[in-house]
């Protein structure tokens, strides 16, 4: 159940895997490694 994952998420932490694109095995999340360093 996705929704309990993401609740244990919010609590432990995400638990990344990947290098440019960060997947988080326990919940599934996935985002840019360096999203926040975009130069607006």
């Amino acid at each position: 159940m996705w929704v309990l994952k993401t609740i244990i998420c919010l609590f432990a932490g995400h638990v990344w895997i990947g290098s440019m694109y960060k997947y988080c095995v326990r919940c599934g999340k996935l985002e840019l490694e360096h999203a926040h360093d975009v130069v607006h």
